[in-house]
């Protein structure tokens, strides 16, 4: 059964294969990670991510908030896949230009520039460029531009000098010399020479000579001639010639990013599936990497059976899910989705001041209908984060509504020495007691309610504290009870505040309130999965974030410890592997059968 563990075998093994590249990264001396979102370990899991999607030969999409989309459609080609990176690791780097080679670059990234060549290049690599060759590229790379290019195969773009592209293939449209496009199909237009490429979609518009990429939109543009690639950002497109556009990752945006095999999905009928890599501090490691891995070998599965997609798959990293770095949990989904404004969101902050529009290089898209709209439903695969599962695989019902609210506690710094306890109006003295209230409320309504968080000022074991700053995280059964839980905590901690000679400010940081899943597209996994449980979870996810707009579901796999958010949160590699079955029996179910018919999700 679905719902069963699976045991020692090749998908087991498969399974391991996989963890064990993202196992080592982020990896604190605890035991647990430090992933948070943008940071080094996290932008390696996303050239992680770029390798185990160009091996698939799925392009990589990013929105221009952060998140990423790997699509698999029956009209690519269905390259047989491998969870190893390509030799030679990660790197994720645009390549140095100059007249030296760039031998064995990995996993999405630019080519090198001038006179030298990229040889051994893989993986959706932009190919050099200048009077070099890039002999035997493979695999959607974009070819090299003044030289010959033999040997191109596999939906490569060919660069010629006499600026024509003949006879190209697989979607990807070729540039050169003299920026004539001859012959191109299906995908992918290249700016060459001194014209540009306008409105360009899907996987890597390549830019040669003195011209520029304008509107590209999705993948990478290769950067050539004797310029430099300005104003490029995660996947976006980058400027060539002997200048930059720093309005490319803008406007590609704004002509729209699904392109190519999202643009199959068009009617709204695609599949979407996936989680984030971000985690807490010293968080577990299961939490979020668990959806992406087990969706790369969903659809590794369903290759292997020989199913072909009549509705595109698509795989999706979602940036700042735990909202650990910039304090807004699912950041990421909730620019997708228009739930909060890109304005807001660019001035948000991490603890050293740096802020998103810094990470991003610019302003945040915000809400990206057009990406949505290519999508028919959503299940994200997640560790269950509790106790409640006595199978290995189980169904989300809904999700506790909840949220983070900002405590600025202040009153007036002074020496601990010689200082009254009469005199004094020591914040610290209302903070604990919020805390301690926080705890009564919670207890007494039967919610959730953490304070985990606190910043003290001066931070001096010899003074009075002059202001303190907690966070509360709350959430609760239904709406109400929330509300009515976070307005008794203030409100008793406003009182005490009157009697410490303190001042209280709540602030409300990020809210999400109940999410219903689906009950039709619940009740479909629920019978795809053999009977596999129904059950809620207090955790938020980027799957209650979607649900607004897409219709929604989860798979949890079951958690032996209970424990999650900490070094301790485990899966055992049997269960891990049954949920890769599950998801792949799901991601069957919705890409080829009939459409579910959906019942409007709630969300009060």
């Amino acid at each position: 059964m679905l719902t069963d563990s699976v045991e020692e075998g090749p998908l087991v093994n498969a399974f391991r294969e996989a963890w064990a590249q993202l196992a080592p990264i982020g990896r604190a001396s605890d035991g647990g990670y430090v992933r948070y979102a943008w940071s080094p370990p996290e932008l390696t899991l996303r050239e992680w991510f770029h390798a185990q999607a160009a091996r698939r030969a799925m392009p990589v999409l990013e929105d221009g908030n952060g998140n990423l989309f790997a699509t698999w459609s029956a009209a690519g080609p269905p390259t047989a896949s491998t969870a190893a990176w390509p030799l030679g690791g990660p790197t994720g780097v645009a390549a140095a230009p100059g007249d030296g080679p760039t031998p064995d670059t990995p996993a999405g990234v630019a080519g090198a520039v001038g006179g030298g060549r990229a040889s051994d290049t893989t993986a959706g690599i932009a190919g050099a460029a200048g009077d070099g060759r890039a002999p035997d590229t493979t695999a959607g790379i974009a070819g090299t531009a003044g030289g010959p290019t033999p040997n191109m195969t596999a939906g490569v773009a060919a660069a010629a000098s006499d600026g024509r592209a003949p006879d190209t293939t697989a979607g990807i449209a070729a540039a050169a010399g003299g920026g004539r496009e001859s012959s191109t199909t299906a995908g992918i237009a290249a700016a060459a020479g001194n014209g540009r490429a306008s409105g360009t979609t899907a996987s890597i518009a390549a830019a040669a000579g003195d011209g520029r990429t304008s509107g590209t939109t999705a993948g990478i543009a290769a950067a050539a001639g004797d310029g430099r690639a300005s104003g490029t950002a995660a996947g976006g497109a980058g400027a060539a010639g002997d200048g930059g556009d720093d309005d490319v990752r803008r406007a590609g945006q704004a002509a729209g990013i699904a392109a190519g095999a999202l643009r199959a999905a068009a009617a709204g009928a695609g599949v979407l599936t996936g989680s984030h890599f971000d985690s807490v501090p010293h968080g577990g490691g299961y939490d979020g990497p668990l959806g992406i891995v087990s969706a790369f070998l969903a659809i590794d599965e369903l290759r292997a059976r020989g199913v072909e997609p009549v509705r595109p798959i698509t795989v999706a990293a979602f940036a700042e899910e735990e909202g650990a770095r910039f304090g807004v949990a699912c950041l990421g989904s909730r620019l997708l989705t228009g739930a909060i404004e890109p304005e807001r969101a660019a001035d948000l902050t991490d603890r050293d001041g740096v802020s998103l529009r810094d990470v991003l290089g610019g302003m945040p898209a915000g809400a990206r209908p057009d990406l949505l709209a290519g999508f028919g439903s959503f299940v994200e695969l997640h560790i269950e984060q509790g106790r409640a599962l006595d199978t290995a695989v189980g169904v989300a019902s809904a999700i506790w509504p909840h949220g983070r609210w900002r405590m600025d506690f202040t009153g007036e710094g002074n020496h601990a020495g010689t200082t009254l306890m009469a005199d004094r109006r020591d914040p610290m003295l209302t903070f604990a007691f919020a805390v301690l209230a926080a705890n009564k409320q919670a207890r007494l309504r039967g919610g959730h309610a953490t304070v985990g968080r606190v910043a003290v000022t001066p931070n001096a074991t010899n003074a009075v504290p002059a202001a303190v700053h907690g966070w509360l995280d709350a959430r609760a059964g239904d709406d109400e009870t929330l509300a009515a839980m976070v307005d008794d905590i203030a409100r008793k901690v406003a009182e005490r505040a009157a009697r410490d000679g303190a001042r209280v400010r709540f602030t409300p940081e990020s809210t999400s309130g109940e999410v219903r899943f689906d009950r039709s597209l619940a009740e479909r996994l629920r019978e795809v999965l053999d009977g596999a449980p129904i059950l809620p979870t207090g955790a938020g996810h980027d799957a209650g974030v979607l649900a607004t707009r897409v219709p929604t579901a989860m798979i949890f796999v079951r958690n032996p410890t209970g424990v999650s958010h900490a070094p301790a949160e485990r899966a055992t590699d049997g269960d891990c592997a049954a949920g890769v079955l599950a998801l792949a029996a799901t991601l069957e179910e919705l890409s080829c059968r009939p459409p579910v018919v959906h019942e409007e999700v709630v969300r009060r």
